[in-house]
């Protein structure tokens, strides 16, 4: 993969996050994506070959680096008052950076039918 194709990649995934947490996988449009990544949408099918692939990718990272961030309030070695504190702390940063993040997160989750989810 060329630099070129990487920062292409990298434009789309970026306006993909912008969109599905504005607007939702049901509410956003692929056509949305390429307008927003200055981009064609036959390039966004090229990359991402369908909506629903680009939003698992979405969705992946967003919950992985919300997961990620909170990880260390399972460590053991941590005294349950660190614990509170670590999480409040991380918690209100991770807030006031992705306002939406959390919503968006919940609403996907909640789309999902229970029977579908790994």
């Amino acid at each position: 993969m060329t630099d070129n194709d990487k920062q292409t990649e990298e434009k789309i995934f970026e306006s993909a996050t912008e969109v599905f947490i504005e607007k939702g996988m049901d509410g956003a449009r692929m056509q949305d994506i390429a307008n927003h990544a200055g981009i064609n949408k036959a390039l966004l099918h090229y990359y991402y070959r369908t909506k629903d692939r680009l939003f698992n990718a979405v969705f992946e990272s967003l919950a992985g680096q919300m997961f990620k961030r909170f990880a260390p309030v399972f460590d053991e070695n941590l005294s349950l008052e660190e614990k509170i504190r670590f999480f409040y702390r991380e918690h209100i940063a991770f807030l006031q950076k992705n306002p939406k993040l959390p919503g968006f997160l919940l609403n996907e989750l909640h789309r999902i039918p229970r029977g579908s989810r790994n």
